[in-house]
């Protein structure tokens, strides 16, 4: 089975507990992870990190960057912009959030400080492995 990606596993934590992002739980009707929305004549292929669909009847669209390099929170931007439009042009209002794991540490899978000690263990192992 192949392993989840820590981007992946950072949405599965959100869908789980949206209360981590600030969402309540009573007022989700349904949720999903990275689903295809398709727009346009051509069928173009819109896929946000995760959608909300609300009791009331509008819609929460997120888009998860690991960080908050510009780079990352501009294509963010993009595409959370796609995705409400989606959303609006079928009628439905829709809201947009750009969540960023530096401003969520708790989404993040291990601190800088963890990933050195980690790193520093993968190195003695293979110096071990590579000895005779």
């Amino acid at each position: 089975m192949p392993r989840k990606s820590a981007h992946r596993k950072a949405l599965e934590r959100i869908n789980e507990d949206p209360t981590i992002i600030g969402l309540n739980k009573r007022d989700l009707l349904f949720s999903a992870v990275e689903p295809y929305l398709y727009s346009g004549r051509r069928g173009r292929r819109i896929q946000p990190d995760l959608v909300f669909i609300l009791r009331t009847g509008g819609v929460i669209v997120i888009e998860y960057k690991s960080n908050g390099h510009l780079r990352l929170t501009e294509k963010g931007r993009t595409q959370l912009e796609e995705a409400v439009s989606f959303y609006e042009k079928k009628g439905i209002s829709a809201e947009g959030r750009l969540i960023t794991g530096d401003s969520h540490p708790s989404l993040k899978p291990y601190s800088l400080k963890t990933k050195k000690k980690h790193n520093k263990e993968c190195s003695k192992r293979r110096r071990r492995r590579k000895s005779f």
